[in-house]
């Protein structure tokens, strides 16, 4: 058996090939590869502490939100009880400025009766001079008929009007 220096060299070869390719082939490739493992296991650290900050911050946002819907809701009941008081307010001005009017109305009502009464009287007192002063027209001075027109009236008003009348 003769030992062909072929094998041998295919064995160096080979030998060679795989030190040279260790050396400058996978080392480097190595390296690149851990590099790479290490940047992809920072990203993945990165987004999950990503997703709990986002988790925190929309427990927070929800917070938030339901205190600003519940100071909503105080506002809008502040402002419904505000608007219920100025209608109460509204109302009961109404009210007095009604019963105010009413009163005034009273008063006029009963000055313009009394203006009535009086100028009915004077009318009458008047009227009864005339009449008196045709009839008796020298036996009275005319105050003194005056006076007694002035009675006769008063008492045929207060007949009529069931009172005293001044």
């Amino acid at each position: 058996m003769r030992l062909d220096y072929t094998y041998i060299f295919q064995i160096l070869n080979f030998i060679i090939l795989y030190l040279l390719l260790r050396r400058y082939l996978f080392g480097p490739v190595k390296a690149y590869l851990e590099r790479r493992e290490q940047y992809i296991r920072g990203r993945v650290s990165a987004a999950e502490g990503d997703r709990e900050h986002a988790a925190r911050l929309k427990e927070r946002l929800d917070a938030e939100l339901s205190q600003a819907r519940t100071k909503a809701r105080g506002i809008t009941e502040e402002a419904r009880r505000a608007s219920d008081a100025i209608r109460a307010d509204a109302r009961k001005l109404a009210a007095e400025e009604a019963s105010r009017m009413l009163a005034r109305a009273r008063d006029e009502l009963a000055r313009e009766k009394e203006r009535a009464i009086h100028d009915i009287r004077r009318e009458a007192v008047d009227l009864s001079v005339a009449v008196a002063s045709r009839v008796v027209r020298d036996s009275l001075d005319t105050e003194a008929l005056r006076r007694l027109a002035s009675a006769a009236t008063r008492e045929i008003v207060e007949a009529k009007l069931g009172g005293k009348v001044s």
